[in-house]
């Protein structure tokens, strides 16, 4: 599929020592996933600096990447780039996406405010005022929700 894109300069890509070999792949992916033909080319153009701002981190090959470098990477070249670093990101999905290297980003896990939240939320069922020991957060939560139903 690169070949229709680039007729003339696909080997350009295809030579790239560190993403060369999934080039094609990565094509094929944005066009299933409905990129424009003008956003495969950019995202493509990209491909030569990404591999080289990678094996500057010493990465020589595709299954040492992980959530960390490819970050690193995304940000170095929003000096250089910065309408086009997203990129990175997208070529993350992709390799997620087909196995090529595991999902690194943690899960965020919920804050205590979301348990402050249902807390409060809780006591309001009633629309009474909370109790006494109750924390800064369920305390604002509370004034809130009271100035909202103008209760106060």
């Amino acid at each position: 599929m690169l070949r229709s894109v680039f007729p003339r300069a696909h080997q350009k890509y295809f030579s790239l020592p560190l993403l060369g070999p999934i080039t094609d792949g990565f094509d094929d992916w944005l066009t299933a996933s409905g990129f424009t033909l003008g956003s495969r080319t950019l995202a493509i153009n990209l491909l030569p600096i990404a591999d080289k701002q990678l094996r500057r981190r010493g990465i020589d090959e595709v299954a040492k990447l992980n959530h960390a470098v490819l970050d690193d990477c995304c940000k170095a070249l929003k000096k250089r780039c910065p309408f086009r670093a997203g990129t990175i990101h997208t070529l993350e999905r992709y390799l997620v996406a087909n196995g090529l290297i595991v999902d690194g980003r943690q899960a965020t896990q919920p804050s205590s405010l979301t348990g402050d939240y249902a807390v409060t939320s809780a006591m309001f069922a009633d629309s009474r005022p909370p109790p006494s020991p109750a924390t800064d957060a369920q305390r604002s939560v509370s004034y809130s929700i009271w100035q909202l139903r103008g209760l106060r």
